[in-house]
């Protein structure tokens, strides 16, 4: 995974071990946790290299989409539509805060803590939820098969 922090504050944004930063890198290991850490000023510019791929955007044996990812300390959801858009969301309701799944048998995202659902595109289309859920901006990159997600703010 691919994080995104402040060289200011050089701690593991994933874990929160310290790190040393050899004077002129952009991108450091972090010993502990693994993740590959690269340094932007100002914490708003958070940008993750999802921990799948492409490939693995598809429901297991038993219906069940990947799970939500950590992007910045707060869970990241990644779909792929019916028309084959990838798209990433904050996996928050805006509710109640609990943890939303992408369901693609019924090709909605769904908050089971009191029924709210959302559309493909984020949208809430019935339940409690009163706002969207915050969409992120996707990026695909690599040969076919191997393609890496990248998640960010941007």
């Amino acid at each position: 995974m691919l994080s995104v922090m402040d060289p200011e504050s050089p701690n593991c944004p994933n874990c929160g071990a310290p790190l040393v930063v050899p004077m002129g890198e952009t991108e450091v290991p972090c010993e502990y946790c693994s993740s590959l850490l690269r340094f932007v000023p100002g914490a708003e510019e958070l940008e993750v290299v999802a921990p799948l791929r492409v490939s693995d955007l598809r429901a297991d044996a038993d219906g069940q989409w990947p799970s939500p990812f950590d992007f910045g300390g707060k869970p990241c959801l990644v779909i792929r539509t019916e028309n084959g858009d990838i798209k990433a969301f904050s996996a928050l309701c805006t509710h109640t805060d609990c943890t939303v799944k992408f369901r693609p048998d019924k090709n909605d995202i769904f908050c089971s803590c009191h029924a709210g659902i959302y559309d493909t595109n984020g949208q809430n289309v019935s339940g409690p939820p009163p706002r969207p859920l915050q969409a992120f901006k996707v990026v695909v990159r690599g040969k076919p098969g191997e393609e890496e997600i990248t998640v960010s703010r941007g």
